[in-house]
């Protein structure tokens, strides 16, 4: 309870606590007993941010000592903070394995931009400009944003630069962004 910061909450009934709280005692239950495997499904659902540093600082910690862990979630942002191992399913089968680090380091040359158009009435123009172009692998839009991402770096960022100028459409962003696991995932499954 104390690593939880629930010790203050310990004769509360449960039907009293909030869904982050009943989730923190969810977690607690599953080390209570100190074992040696611990399997979780969607830890980090209902948690505050409180709550999930809490988390990620416990599994790191029983991980350094030499606990084996595995999280099943779809929150691969969260998951790129914890995990030092990955590991993609299809249909209950795994597709690919690989350490985070590695992963990482072999899809570094790849390049993510980020566009934030000014209008989003011009977002289907700047689609119809960015999808033919060969340096483009994969694009996906909400709203006013757009996420490219490039198979090559070299000159692609300023070329789509120019071709956003070349046709009046007008940005308040146009940034270079780090990759990320849920981008690997993504280009893994064509999403």
């Amino acid at each position: 309870l104390d690593v939880f910061e629930m010790t203050d909450r310990s004769d509360d009934d449960v039907t009293e606590l909030s869904a982050g709280m009943l989730q923190r005692l969810n977690i607690i239950r599953c080390i209570l007993h100190n074992p040696e495997v611990l399997l979780f499904d969607e830890p980090l659902n209902c948690l505050d941010t409180a709550g999930r540093s809490l988390f990620s600082r416990c599994v790191k910690e029983d991980a350094q000592r030499g606990k084996s862990i595995v999280i099943s979630s779809h929150n691969l942002t969260q998951m790129e903070n914890i995990c030092t191992s990955v590991c993609f399913m299809k249909q209950g089968e795994i597709v690919f394995r690989n350490s985070l680090d590695d992963m990482l380091r072999e899809n570094a040359g790849k390049s993510m931009v980020k566009i934030v158009l000014a209008d989003s009435g011009q977002l289907q123009d700047a689609i119809r400009v960015l999808r033919p172009l060969d340096v483009v692998r994969t694009l996906s839009s909400r709203n006013n944003e757009i996420l490219v991402n490039l198979k090559d770096n070299e000159g692609a960022f300023e070329d789509m630069q120019n071709i956003f100028l070349q046709h009046n459409i007008a940005t308040l962003t146009f940034a270079r962004e780090n990759i990320t696991l849920e981008d690997i995932f993504n280009d893994y499954f064509e999403v």
